[in-house]
């Protein structure tokens, strides 16, 4: 299992995949690199696709205290671990990812980006509230182990209503063990950070496209079409999908993905 020291010497998980232009992708949270793993095998290896761990989830060290631009700072390191040139770069992310990767160009000019279901800003809930001022044994089995409760919930905001069962059961059986495995502060700490996409857009100088479910709930397509305007990117809605459109429609992802970079200049590492 391979693994890099990233700048403060915390232990990060990544995997590669393929050869030709290198795609980076970028998890949500509180997921890890495997969710990708159905968009990355419908792609049969036309790229080097390149997954992480995010510090404080998968298999990368957690620390006590970690925050948005350490994931910055953190996919910098890797795309200098690996002696990729970011001309040639593609960074994909899917909604937290979505934000590190926006956060990553507004500084650093790469080949292009792909944002699946991006947030036009982070706010605040009653989850976040409960998370910052309760304590963890209230909490965690409540929203984050697999009861009735999370069962019918994570489907009702994650996914579609046309999304077949066995999908949502797939979602489960890969990431409901995972997530009741995380320590406390890989909750914590995102209940702290803040983030608006107007903020890092007008620094953004590559090449953008925007994905998202007409039935993404976290998400909605309004917002969703208003971070690729900002971005004057390319929007794309997919109809009979959710949030989770790496399990909902990987196929028709890796389409995506394919097509856009064919319209990229430079190829290689």
């Amino acid at each position: 299992m391979p693994f890099f020291r990233s700048f403060d010497g915390v232990k990060i998980h990544y995997e590669t995949r393929g050869s030709g232009r290198p795609l980076i992708f970028l998890h949500g949270i509180p997921g890890r690199a495997l969710n990708w793993s159905r968009v990355i095998k419908a792609l049969k290896g036309d790229f080097l696709t390149i997954t992480l761990d995010f510090r404080g989830y998968g298999s990368s060290e957690k620390p006590e205290i970690f925050t948005m631009l350490d994931h910055v700072k953190d996919v910098k390191c890797l795309i200098q671990e690996l002696g990729i040139n970011p001309n040639n770069l593609v960074l994909i992310g899917h909604s937290y990812g979505t934000m590190i990767a926006l956060m990553f160009c507004s500084s650093s000019s790469i080949g292009g980006m792909i944002l699946v279901s991006p947030p036009l800003e982070l706010k605040k809930d009653f989850t976040d509230f409960m998370i910052l001022h309760f304590p963890s044994w209230i909490w965690k089995p409540l929203l984050f182990s697999n009861n009735p409760l999370t069962r019918k919930l994570y489907k009702k905001i994650f996914f579609s209503s046309s999304t077949p069962d066995k999908v949502y059961e797939e979602f489960v059986k890969e990431n409901a063990e995972y997530i009741e495995s995380l320590p406390p502060q890989s909750f914590k700490n995102p209940s702290t950070f803040e983030y608006r996409a107007k903020d890092y857009a007008p620094r953004v100088k590559t090449k953008v496209a925007v994905i998202v479910g007409e039935d993404d709930r976290v998400t909605p397509p309004t917002e969703a079409k208003r971070v690729a305007e900002l971005l004057n990117g390319i929007f794309i809605e997919l109809s009979n999908a959710g949030h989770m459109l790496l399990y909902e429609r990987p196929d028709t992802l890796a389409r995506i993905i394919q097509e856009f970079c064919k319209g990229l200049s430079g190829v290689g590492k």
